[in-house]
């Protein structure tokens, strides 16, 4: 919301949510955004083939990271596209995704520690475009350190090794 009041060209765009525990409590969330910001602000897609969907992604000035729900897929999906996602880890391990993956890449950059930090983040992604390459620039850089790492796949074998011998066997 506070993004939004102070961005006045800003658009937030979501997707519709295929899960139905999660999904009344988004719309409500985004219905009340639209009657305080308008239609043409807040806008709620539905769910894209996949290929549309990363294209629209790669588009964006910057994406969002929830503190209540991190990204997860999503957030490996922009970073490996390039695309700045603000993040604010919470308390739970659901809400520190986001944090984690920069915090492998070895930048930080964009890891809030307040609310305030977060709205100035992401205002300054979309408004600063030189900052906003520099993070580009920067992520893509660091990207190999988190995705496509074979030694990740070792570290879980060997793990499930120590819980069930039996089990590899």
């Amino acid at each position: 919301d506070e993004i939004l009041k102070i961005y006045q060209s800003g658009v937030v765009v979501s997707f519709e949510n295929s899960h139905a525990d999660r999904a009344t409590a988004i719309t409500d969330r985004f219905t009340a955004l639209r009657s305080r910001h308008g239609e043409n602000r807040v806008r709620v897609l539905p769910r894209l083939a996949f290929g549309r969907y990363l294209g629209l992604i790669e588009q964006a000035d910057v994406m969002l990271d929830t503190a209540h729900f991190s990204g997860g897929n999503t957030t490996l999906q922009a970073l490996q596209l390039g695309v700045p996602v603000v993040t604010r880890p919470s308390a739970y391990l659901r809400g520190r995704s986001s944090t984690g993956f920069y915090s492998v890449m070895g930048f930080s950059t964009l890891v809030a520690d307040t609310d305030e930090e977060y709205v100035r983040l992401a205002i300054r992604l979309a408004n600063d475009k030189p900052f906003n390459a520099w993070c580009r620039s920067e992520i893509l850089n660091r990207k190999d350190k988190l995705i496509n790492r074979t030694d990740v796949i070792g570290g879980f074998a060997d793990l499930f090794e120590k819980i069930c011998p039996r089990c590899s066997s």
